[in-house]
Order: C-alpha cells, then structure tokens, then sequence
C-alpha cells in the first residue's frame, strides 16, 4: 500500500476495481478528504490511473489550501 503527504495530512491509496462516487457514478478514482484516502480504478490502463492518480492528489492539495 502507498501513501503521500499532503501538508499534515497522509492519505493512503489504494487501487481497486470498481470505484464509485456518492452519487454512484463510476470514476477513476476520488479522494475522501475524511477517510484521507485515494481511490483509484484499477480497472483502467496504467495511464489512466496515473492521470486519475495525480487529478485526485490536486484534489487533495486543494483542499488542504482551501482552494475548492
């Protein structure tokens, strides 16, 4: 399992098949601020997940800096 720090926060990432939102609409991955956990669609090309992967970890930089 991999992690990465964000300010004071560390989130895990964790790659998995089948990842949805609340909405349950399927996504590349999303992050749970909460959780502080990366998911990623691993069901995706390597590419895609490593695009998923750095959109989700901006998502976290974001909200670390209140910039959502």
């Amino acid at each position: 399992m991999d992690f990465i720090q964000i300010g004071y926060k560390t989130y895990k990432i964790i790659y998995k098949e089948d990842v949805y939102d609340d909405n349950n609409n399927k996504c590349y991955g999303i992050a749970d601020h909460n959780k502080q956990e990366i998911i990623i669609d691993n069901t995706f090309s390597q590419a895609i997940q490593n695009q998923a992967l750095i959109h989700e970890i901006l998502h976290a930089i974001a909200d670390k800096y209140l910039l959502e």
